[in-house]
């Protein structure tokens, strides 16, 4: 190559690639190259992180799934549980209707004879044991007693003093099981008697005798009634009082009633 040819070569290189643009050049390719690295490593990270939530969903979905066939396998075995219960509670009904059934043909059947003979023998059975009991407590051998003579010559009710002694001798055996009320007669009761005595004198001295007892008796009765109304107020209606067919004709003229509270 000439001089000439040479001169111009430089020349031309010298207008087209001086040193200061091809450093220019490269630091920008080599910029596009590094921005373009840190980019295919952002989207390498970011296929990464996706795939990671990928497979993390999956497991999630499969363990969902192997906890869901536990779940249904209990819930199955208790269903089938369940049924063989039930299967087992049909036959053992099952087999006592049966029983009952062939019970009830085979059985000979009851007359309304042999009913009534039942009936009665329960009922004289339950009779039996209400009698001993009742027994039992009616002759009760613990018992305490009041003697209240403060009655007035002929009169039915208790005087003040006496109405006293009965109360405070309830309230001591309120949980008694029964009261006996015995009537006790003097001879200065047979006041009505004395004032009709000289208009019978005519009569048999028998029935005079009768006319006596009678008015003793009535006097007696109202005695224990009068009475049975203090225990009837201060124990209620429920209070048992066993009545007496007999009262005590006293030789020292007592007047009034005897008092038994049996435990």
């Amino acid at each position: 190559m000439d001089k000439n040819k040479s001169e111009k070569l430089k020349e031309v290189l010298n207008k087209t690639l001086n040193t200061t643009d091809i450093e220019k050049k490269l630091h920008k390719e080599r910029d596009i190259l590094v921005q373009k690295r840190e980019e295919d490593e952002k989207n390498k990270a970011q296929i990464k992180k996706e795939n990671e939530i990928k497979e993390q969903n999956i497991d999630s979905k499969n363990k969902d799934k192997e906890e869901l066939v536990p779940k249904k396998k209990i819930k199955d075995e208790k269903k089938d549980t369940g049924l063989n219960i039930l299967i087992f509670l049909v036959s053992i009904l099952a087999i006592i209707l049966l029983v009952i059934a062939i019970y009830l043909f085979t059985k000979e059947p009851t007359t309304p004879v042999e009913i009534e003979n039942t009936e009665k023998t329960i009922i004289q059975e339950n009779l039996k044991i209400e009698k001993e009991s009742f027994k039992k407590l009616y002759n009760s051998s613990k018992k305490e007693t009041l003697k209240c003579y403060k009655f007035d010559n002929g009169k039915t009710s208790p005087n003040k003093e006496c109405k006293e002694k009965v109360i405070s001798f309830i309230e001591k055996n309120k949980n008694a099981l029964r009261f006996e009320i015995i009537p006790v007669v003097g001879e200065d009761d047979n006041l009505i008697f004395k004032k009709i005595e000289s208009s019978i004198k005519h009569l048999d001295k028998n029935l005079q005798l009768k006319v006596q007892e009678y008015m003793n008796r009535g006097l007696s009765r109202e005695r224990v009634l009068e009475t049975s109304w203090i225990f009837k107020d201060k124990l209620g209606e429920d209070v048992i009082l066993t009545p007496t067919n007999y009262y005590v004709k006293s030789k020292k003229n007592n007047k009034g009633v005897i008092i038994k509270a049996y435990h």
